[in-house]
């Protein structure tokens, strides 16, 4: 019989984009470096995409992605005797919600930006299936929040709405910014007009509006660029029906990239936009900002956060096509006067992997 300690890492709701990557980074750091003293069980959707980590036990929930029903069943009632069962130490849920579980320390990282979001009947209206699942995490998801031992966010905008709207005590929530790792690039063909990219999963709140029309404007005077989207363009009808009424042959849509795959694109590209209207940190403009080129930005305050201490950035009203268009051409012929950030940028409680886990297992900041 092992007589580790047991962690739980439950993430199985997970199947791409940002949350992919800060769930591996959290079980990469357990397989190196808690592995000798714990035992690590991981829930996700498919272990597939995740790194292989021999010293992480794997569980997959395929039918998690099937449909909402599936996942509120493990959540509220599966991982409920599944604990009893295991007993583990900790139970860190990587995916918003606080399950009905028996541990001797619960932790929630919470990372979705949903409820700032201050009209949700436009969500309906737009993408019903993002307004469904913003009645999920008012209602639902954030029904036992006050239940964890500790709450890991990625900003102090994020503490602050969570303080707030729960009446959870600050020092209950540590911020834990995004870590930015290297990635191995491959060289490409440099293009051969200007390039714009945002790199963005397929939701309304990601504003892509915006870009459409901003493209639209654009082409009245300068149409010899180009602008990459991570998108098909065919996920939903929000954005079917962007591109069937612009029909811009300057938009690529390139779909998801891997990880590797973007890091060469961001290599590769001259600029990015950056509309969204909602991020809980905005994790490509860290990684953009490593390339030192220029990022036009929602100015809203997650931007200003993530990009306290950025020199080549320009804020604009997500809004307003019109100045974005305006800053695009700027861009392109190298005339943009950046902004500076001016953000009251406060040091995180936690700095690391390390110092999280280092702080959880021990009950004490």
């Amino acid at each position: 019989m092992n007589q580790k300690p047991l962690i739980i890492i439950s993430a199985v709701r997970f199947f791409q984009g940002g949350s992919i990557v800060i769930v591996n980074d959290c079980l990469t750091f357990l397989s190196e470096n808690l592995s000798d003293k714990y035992r690590i069980i991981a829930l996700v959707y498919k272990k597939d995409l995740y790194s292989a980590l021999a010293n992480i036990e794997f569980i997959e929930f395929p039918k998690a992605r099937k449909n909402i029903f599936y996942r509120l069943y493990y959540e509220y009632f599966y991982f409920n005797t599944f604990s009893k069962k295991q007993q583990p130490l900790l139970w860190l849920s990587m995916q918003d919600s606080t399950p009905r579980v028996k541990a001797s320390i619960r932790a929630l990282y919470y990372h979705n930006p949903l409820l700032y979001y201050k009209h949700p009947l436009q969500l309906f209206l737009i993408q019903w299936r993002l307004g469904f699942m913003w009645w999920l995490y008012k209602t639902v998801y954030t029904k036992n929040i006050k239940q964890n031992n500790f709450i890991i966010v990625q900003q102090e905008n994020m503490r602050a709405m969570l303080a707030e709207k729960f009446h959870l005590p600050k020092e209950k929530i540590w911020i834990f910014p995004p870590e930015i790792n290297d990635y191995k690039i491959s060289v490409l063909p440099k293009n051969e007009k200007y390039s714009f990219l945002f790199p963005a999963t397929a939701l309304a709140f990601k504003n892509y509006k915006v870009i459409f029309k901003a493209c639209n404007i654009l082409n009245k005077t300068n149409s010899n660029y180009k602008f990459f989207l991570t998108v098909k363009g065919n996920e939903n009808r929000y954005l079917r029906s962007l591109k069937r009424k612009y029909s811009l042959p300057q938009i690529e849509f390139i779909g998801f990239l891997e990880r590797s795959e973007l890091f060469s694109l961001y290599n590769n590209t001259d600029c990015m936009i950056f509309p969204s209207f909602m991020e809980t940190w905005g994790l490509p403009l860290s990684e953009f900002s490593l390339q030192d080129k220029p990022i036009i930005c929602a100015d809203l305050s997650y931007a200003r956060e993530t990009l306290h201490d950025y020199d080549k950035v320009k804020f604009f009203d997500p809004n307003d096509a019109e100045t974005l268009a305006a800053y695009m051409l700027q861009a392109m012929n190298e005339e943009l006067l950046f902004d500076k950030t001016s953000f009251q940028y406060s040091e995180p409680n936690i700095q690391n992997w390390k110092d999280l886990f280092d702080k959880i297992l021990s009950k004490t900041l």
